[in-house]
């Protein structure tokens, strides 16, 4: 392209992705209200875009910048890493995948199985890949049905909105503590993985939720109060014993190296004063 021989040298791997982006937006599905233009870049995201196409740019943006133009492309996972190493940047690495992964599982499995207190195995996308005894006896559902159910109902939210479950009764499903409950959880997913929002692992993973009565509502709501939630690594939630006595538990996290996941994820019986 005839413009970028304008571009420093410094800022021409950075050009050159941004228009590559441009380019397959332009000649993919039209958007309801975004031109894909260097002009829309310049008005609503970085105002010396076109200032850098004609050289007068020395230095790529600043990283919050970059980030910034990643969602205004509405980048995927491996997208937004390719424009901010293009931009000199380190890339977003939050998911562990092959053999990584598997060993970080496998170390998640056994330390799992050392905690006395009812605990489950995620990864990021929240699926769950291992249960202890203790929290199989906390649902009182045996380990064969568990592993019986299938992969996609193998996953906290899913678990937590499937009437046909045992765990939506456990949490009082219907009834506003749970609503409070699973609007916070719905939330919490969504800050956890709003750089894979456009990934399709989860655009598949939302479609299967959205089947499930209650989860539309909130999803929209969690879209809607996002600002203002603050969410704390340890919130309570309530669960409903056979007795009908409701057993206040605290949600506390084990992280298993530098990365957030995979983590464990444990029940605290609370102490009511």
């Amino acid at each position: 392209m005839t413009l970028l021989t304008q571009v420093t040298p410094e800022c021409r791997p950075f050009a050159e992705t941004c228009e590559d982006l441009l380019k397959r937006r332009q000649s993919g599905v039209t958007h309801l209200f975004k031109t894909w233009t260097r002009d829309e870049v310049c008005d609503l995201v970085y105002s010396s875009y076109k200032a850098m196409l004609r050289g007068g740019v020395r230095h790529p943006p600043r990283r919050n910048q970059v980030l910034d133009l990643a969602d205004y492309f509405e980048c995927t996972l491996a997208e937004r890493n390719s424009l901010l190493v293009s931009a000199g940047y380190a890339p977003l690495n939050l998911y562990l995948t092959g053999p990584e992964l598997a060993e970080a599982l496998q170390v998640g499995m056994d330390t799992l199985n050392l905690l006395p207190f009812p605990s489950v195995l995620i990864t990021r996308d929240w699926s769950i890949h291992a249960v202890n005894a203790a929290v199989l006896e906390m649902f009182q559902v045996e380990a064969e049905v568990f592993h019986a159910l299938p992969e996609h109902a193998r996953h906290l939210l899913h678990l937590a909105f499937d009437p046909g479950l045992p765990l939506y009764h456990k949490l009082s499903g219907g009834t506003q503590g749970w609503w409070d409950l699973v609007v916070r959880d719905v939330l919490t997913f969504r800050r956890e993985n709003q750089f894979a929002t456009q990934e399709p692992w989860f655009q598949a993973r939302l479609s299967s939720l959205l089947q499930l009565p209650g989860f539309p509502p909130a999803w929209k709501q969690a879209g809607q109060d996002h600002h203002d939630l603050e969410l704390s690594a340890l919130h309570r939630m309530d669960f409903q014993m056979d007795t009908g006595e409701i057993l206040p538990l605290r949600l506390t996290y084990t992280l298993l190296g530098e990365l957030d996941y995979p983590r464990i994820m444990s029940y605290i019986p609370m102490q009511v004063k």
